[in-house]
C-alpha cells in the first residue's frame, strides 16, 4: 500500500509544471504522557505507566487551474520509560487527495489514499489510539460533469476502492454513482440518482461477494439563510445466497442563524452493509470501526448540531440517536445468519470548544459519549472521553502542549467461555506535556482534511 501513498504524491509533484508551486510545512513534537491504566485494562488490573512519544510530519497544497489537491502525514514513535525491556513502536498516517481537471469544465479525475486506525466495534472508545490496527484506503477514479442547459445538469462518476492492512487486501469496492439534476424558477432543483456498488473480496475470504444498487430521486432548496434537502428511494444487495431490499430516506436542514451561528437538523434511513460502513467512517473521522464480519442492516438515525465560530471562540456540539436492525451476517467461513443478535440502539454526544485567549494562548475541550443498547440481547455499553488541552506559543515557530485526557466506559457483555452476563468498567487518566516544532507555512493543513470528501 505504500505503493499507492507514492502514486498520490507523484500527482502532486509530477503535474507541477502545469499548476502553481507546491506549498509544504512541517510540524514534529515531543511529547510525555504519564497514565493510571497503560495498557487499559479493566477495573481491578490497572498499570501505570509513563510513555514517551516522538512525531515527525509533514503536509503540503497545491491550487492551481489543473490540480486541487493536499496531503498531510506523520510518522510517530513512541516508547514505554518505565518499563526497560520496551521498545520503540512505529505508527503512521496519511491522508492525501488529489483532484486533475482533465477538461476545463467536464471532466476530473481523483486520487487518494488514508491510512489510519480502526477500534473494535465494541461501543468503547480509548485515549491512546496508537494501538489500533491500521488500515489504508486508495481511491481513484473519473468524474464527469455536463451542463446541458442554465438549469439543468448531469453528473456521472466511478470510484475504485481498495482497502487493505499491512499489505493484505480485504475487499475492493467498484463504486458508480450518476444523477440529473433541474433547477426550477422558485429555488428548488429535483433530480434523480442512481449507484451501484460492486464489493469483491478476496478469493481465500469465504465470505462472499456482494452487489448494492440503488435508485431515488431528491429535491434540495436553498433560499435565505435555509437550505433543505430530501431523498427518497430504494437499494437492493444481491449476494451470492441472499436478496434484500430496503427503503433509503434522507432529510437534512441547515439554517444560518448569524454570521457566526447555525444549526442542522438530519434523518437517515438506508439498508448499508458494515464493510461500507467501515470506509466511510474511516474516510470521515480518520479512525474507522472494524467489524467483524459481513453484516448487512437498516440503519435509522437523527442527528441535531450546533455550531458556534467567531475567529477567537469556537464550539460545536451535536447529540444523535439511532436503531440498526440486522437482515444477515457473514463470516470469513462461509457461514450466515439473520442477525437479529446484533440489532441494537444508539446513542451519540460531542461537543468542542476552543478559546483564543490571547494572541499566543488557546485553551480547548471537548467530549465524545457514545452508548450502545443490544436489542435481542442484555448486552450493552457506554463510553466517554474527555479532555481539556492548553496550548502557549514561545516563538514563530515553537508550541508548548499540555492536556489532560479521561475516559470511561462501562456495561455488560456475554462472556465467550461460559456464556453468562458479565459486568466491566474501564477507567483510564493521561496527562500529556510536550514540544511542539510548527515553523511558519503558506500551506494549510487543514486543507487536506477538507479534501477528504473528493474520496467519499
Amino acid at each position: 500500500m505504500q505503493q499507492k501513498r507514492i502514486i498520490s504524491a507523484i500527482v502532486l509533484f509530477g503535474l507541477s509544471p502545469l499548476v502553481l508551486a507546491l506549498e509544504m510545512g512541517f510540524e514534529s513534537s515531543a511529547r510525555f504522557d504519564a497514565t493510571d491504566n497503560v495498557l487499559g485494562a479493566e477495573s481491578g488490573f490497572e498499570e501505570e505507566g509513563q510513555i514517551a512519544n516522538i512525531t515527525f510530519g509533514v503536509y503540503g497544497e497545491q491550487q492551481g487551474t489543473k490540480v486541487r489537491g493536499a496531503f498531510a502525514g506523520e510518522l510517530s514513535s513512541q516508547r514505554r520509560v518505565d518499563d526497560p525491556d520496551d521498545e520503540f513502536t512505529a505508527v503512521s498516517q496519511f491522508l492525501g487527495a488529489a483532484e486533475i481537471s482533465i477538461t476545463p469544465r467536464a471532466f476530473t479525475w481523483y486520487i487518494g489514499d488514508i491510512l489510519g486506525g480502526v477500534r473494535a466495534d465494541n461501543g468503547l472508545q480509548t485515549i491512546n489510539d496508537e494501538e489500533q490496527a491500521r488500515r489504508n484506503v486508495f481511491v481513484t477514479g473519473p468524474r464527469f460533469e455536463y451542463e446541458i442547459d442554465s438549469v439543468s445538469r448531469a453528473n456521472a462518476q466511478f470510484r475504485y476502492v481498495n482497502q487493505s492492512e499491512e499489505g493484505t487486501v480485504l475487499e475492493s469496492l467498484y463504486n458508480t454513482t450518476a444523477s440529473y439534476e433541474y433547477d426550477t424558477s422558485t429555488a428548488n432543483t429535483y433530480g434523480v440518482s442512481f449507484g451501484n456498488i460492486y464489493t469483491d473480496h478476496p478469493s481465500t475470504d469465504l465470505e462472499g461477494d456482494f452487489n448494492r444498487l440503488s435508485l431515488g430521486g431528491f429535491w434540495r432548496r436553498n433560499r435565505g439563510q435555509n437550505e433543505y434537502f430530501a431523498s427518497l428511494g430504494g437499494t437492493r444487495y444481491d449476494t451470492e445466497t441472499e436478496a434484500l431490499n430496503g427503503v433509503n430516506a434522507r432529510f437534512r436542514y441547515d439554517r444560518a442563524l448569524s454570521e457566526e451561528k447555525s444549526i442542522n437538523l438530519s434523518f437517515r434511513r438506508d439498508l448499508r452493509d458494515q464493510t461500507l460502513n467501515e470506509i466511510d467512517t474511516l474516510i470521515e473521522n480518520g479512525t474507522g470501526v472494524d467489524a467483524t464480519g459481513d453484516g448487512f442492516f437498516d440503519e435509522t438515525r437523527i442527528d441535531a448540531g450546533y455550531n458556534f465560530n467567531t475567529g477567537l471562540t469556537t464550539f460545536n456540539a451535536s447529540v444523535g440517536v439511532g436503531q440498526s436492525d440486522f437482515r444477515l451476517l457473514a463470516d470469513n467461513t462461509g457461514a450466515t445468519s439473520n442477525g437479529d443478535s446484533e440489532d441494537r440502539n444508539n446513542l451519540y454526544g460531542q461537543f468542542y470548544l476552543s478559546q483564543v485567549i490571547t494572541s499566543g494562548f488557546r485553551i480547548s475541550t471537548g467530549a465524545n459519549y457514545i452508548a450502545r443498547e443490544y436489542i435481542n440481547r442484555d448486552d450493552n455499553s457506554q463510553s466517554v472521553v474527555w479532555s481539556i488541552e492548553l496550548e502557549k506559543r514561545l516563538s514563530r515557530s515553537f508550541i508548548f502542549d499540555l492536556g489532560y485526557f479521561a475516559s470511561y466506559g462501562d456495561g455488560q457483555r456475554t462472556s465467550e467461555e461460559t456464556n453468562l452476563l458479565e459486568d466491566f468498567e474501564i477507567v483510564e487518566n493521561r496527562v500529556k506535556v510536550g514540544i511542539r516544532w510548527a515553523p511558519p507555512s503558506r500551506a494549510d493543513k487543514d486543507v487536506a482534511i477538507e479534501l477528504r470528501s473528493l474520496l467519499q
